[in-house]
């Protein structure tokens, strides 16, 4: 692949050889209808950012529909148990999962007694545990899910933290 120079220095020959009657224009029209590796180039780089942005509207649509199957969730945990609606809210639910899933979305495994992980939970408050719980996840407030192997969403956590203790004896 030439560099950008390399190119112009060459049109720049090719053009003075046209001019003093050389062989040159056969070669300056097959130059002047080939793509160029700076035209190849960008042409890369244009589907690459394509691609990139494609990728990123897809997660951001995807995020948005863990929001409605999170407005699920809290609505069947504040529903009567023995109720119509919540065996419809439950097929919705189960139906948006599916589709979800269909796309390579993936809930985590996120459980209370799991050691917290910046990379894959969001700390959103702390609670006063024994010393030996400190570090873990107490409560999982909304699950972290996958796409393709990636995180989509972090996990909403309540995070153990030991109690403080004041020591008269320093």
């Amino acid at each position: 692949m030439r560099s950008l120079d390399e190119t112009l220095a060459r049109r720049r020959r090719l053009a003075l050889e046209a001019e003093r009657g050389d062989d040159a224009p056969r070669s300056f029209d097959r130059l002047a209808t080939e793509p160029s590796a700076i035209e190849a180039s960008s042409r890369e780089r244009l589907a690459r950012a394509a691609r990139r942005e494609t990728e990123e509207g897809r997660r951001r649509v995807l995020s948005d529909m863990l929001d409605v199957l999170d407005d699920l969730d809290r609505a069947l945990a504040a529903a009567p148990a023995a109720s119509p609606i919540v065996e419809g809210v439950s097929l919705v639910r189960a139906k948006m999962l599916g589709k979800l899933e269909g796309h390579g979305v993936r809930r985590g495994d996120d459980a209370p007694g799991t050691a917290f992980d910046p990379a894959r939970h969001a700390a959103v408050g702390t609670i006063e545990v024994a010393p030996e719980a400190a570090g873990h996840v107490v409560e999982v407030l909304t699950p972290a899910y996958f796409v393709d192997g990636e995180l989509l969403r972090p996990a909403s956590v309540i995070v153990g933290r030991a109690a403080y203790t004041l020591d008269h004896n320093r």
